[in-house]
């Protein structure tokens, strides 16, 4: 899903910040992990 939004070239503000929400989140949850 995400390698074809980067395809696409389309990605709106919202949609640009999602992703890296979802991505603070999983990083965010590793570093827990590891602690």
């Amino acid at each position: 899903m995400r390698d074809e939004m980067i395809k696409n070239g389309s990605e709106s503000p919202e949609e640009v910040q999602w992703l890296w929400n979802e991505q603070i989140a999983l990083l965010d949850a590793l570093l827990r992990a590891e602690s």
